[in-house]
């Protein structure tokens, strides 16, 4: 069935409706604000529910949006609602600080957004794409121990200690670094994977599988540079949400996990992604939505940062707002390499109420 402007209008005026009351809509609502009919909106709302748009959750004569009608709405029918100026003022005053370090900013920046918007929100740091291997180092610490760092093409050395069960020679281990940076110079941290190292391992012949040991602090290195932090503020915020009850405890352990909530985020190099209820393949986050905004540091890296609340949320308000504060963490954290030099903090956590609703 074609879906014509009069279809997508009804769909947009129950879309918006429904998440501004979060009650079912009836035609006899719909036909004053269209200037239509009864009898036209309830044949309109007959083939939208039969396109799977909307639902009729029990006997009454009202509908509201499917999951489908929803994201219909958010791809094609749904209008920003921009932030007034004294919404991007409040916001961009947050990041007038001379602080860059990553954990501050973002742990200070969930709590901010978190108090704002009344709903949970989680950032991750950035993920940097373009960590490429110049050279590999590794020096005795003493009979058991050593040390092994990573120098990377941008500048930056990642090192870490490594406590070993015999010890080693040194000559030996000066032979293991000449063939390591013979064979990863270039290479990507993340494709270091354990398959791809045990297999060059044992390409080299058996001799080398005496640096087993060797091989497997360079893997545990290269995860440790490879990990990504995640902060989260505002959990409790989503049990005041009659429609997250059933779900609260799933949920809250949920975002416990930060493996499983980094596997829920598109890996994508788009501004901002909203992902409605079912669409996270997820039992515990049915009816909870992400709107997710990307941020990029100076290395060209990309970070999250994720509202969520329930599937019934004001997006066109919050889809402004995550994307100001994303904007602001970009500008903050662009600023050339010299200048996160171990420089001056500033308490950014909120301090009381704020005046106005969450949404």
């Amino acid at each position: 069935m074609e879906m014509d402007r009069r279809k997508l209008k009804i769909l947009a005026a129950i879309v918006e409706e429904y998440l501004r009351t979060g009650e079912t809509v009836s035609s006899k609502w719909l036909a004053p604000e269209l200037s239509v009919s009864s009898a036209t909106v309830r044949n309109e709302m007959a083939v939208l529910f039969e396109l799977g748009l909307l639902e009729q959750p029990h006997t009454s004569a009202g509908r509201i949006p499917s999951q489908s009608g929803l994201r219909l709405y958010l791809d094609r029918l749904m209008l920003r609602e921009p932030l007034t100026a004294s919404e991007k003022n409040t916001i961009d005053s947050l990041f007038n600080t001379s602080a860059v370090e990553v954990d501050s900013v973002l742990d200070s920046a969930c709590k901010w957004l978190s108090h704002l918007t009344g709903c949970a929100v989680v950032a991750t740091t950035p993920k940097n794409e373009n960590a490429i291997i110049d050279s590999v180092c590794i020096f005795k610490a003493s009979p058991k121990n050593v040390v092994a760092a990573l120098v990377l093409k941008s500048g930056e050395v990642k090192s870490k200690h490594f406590k070993l069960d015999y010890d080693i020679a040194s000559g030996a281990i000066e032979m293991f670094q000449t063939w390591a940076n013979e064979r990863l110079y270039g290479k990507a941290i993340e494709d270091l994977t354990s398959e791809y190292l045990q297999r060059i391992l044992f390409s080299s012949g058996e001799n080398m599988i005496l640096f087993t040991p060797l091989l497997a602090a360079l893997y545990s290195l290269a995860l440790s540079v490879q990990k990504r932090e995640v902060y989260i503020s505002g959990s409790t915020n989503l049990l005041s949400y009659d429609e997250l009850r059933s779900c609260a405890f799933d949920l809250l352990k949920l975002l416990d996990n930060k493996d499983e909530l980094l596997s829920l985020f598109p890996e994508t190099k788009g501004d901002t992604t909203v992902i409605i209820g079912k669409e996270s393949k997820r039992r515990e986050t049915a009816d909870v939505s992400f709107i997710v905004s990307n941020y990029r540091d100076f290395k060209g890296g990309i970070g999250h940062v994720a509202i969520v609340g329930p599937t019934r949320m004001d997006y066109p308000k919050l889809i402004s707002f995550v994307e100001r504060f994303t904007e602001n963490l970009s500008r903050v954290f662009s600023r050339n390499d010299s200048d996160h030099q171990n420089p001056p903090a500033r308490d950014m956590s909120p301090k009381g109420e704020l005046k106005g609703e969450h949404f």
